[in-house]
């Protein structure tokens, strides 16, 4: 069981944070390499996304890495 844990704990993010501006170039790499063959400027489209009113992002971290991310609005 103890290697299982192990496991799990190295698939799922250490931490979920709200976005601070220094991730943006790293979550502007993650739209790209995520969305690109849907939007050929995804990086270009999740900045205007994060930055309209009432937008939220929230990061996810494993090890001190940007493994993730989601761009909410109120």
């Amino acid at each position: 069981m103890v290697g299982y844990n192990a496991r799990v704990r190295a698939l799922h993010p250490s931490g979920i944070r709200a976005a601070l501006p220094a991730d943006s170039p790293t979550l502007q790499h993650l739209a790209a390499q995520a969305f690109a063959e849907y939007d050929a400027k995804a990086a270009r489209t999740v900045l205007r996304m994060m930055s309209s009113p009432g937008a939220r992002t929230i990061v996810a971290e494993r090890r001190g890495s940007l493994v993730g991310f989601v761009v909410v609005e109120r």
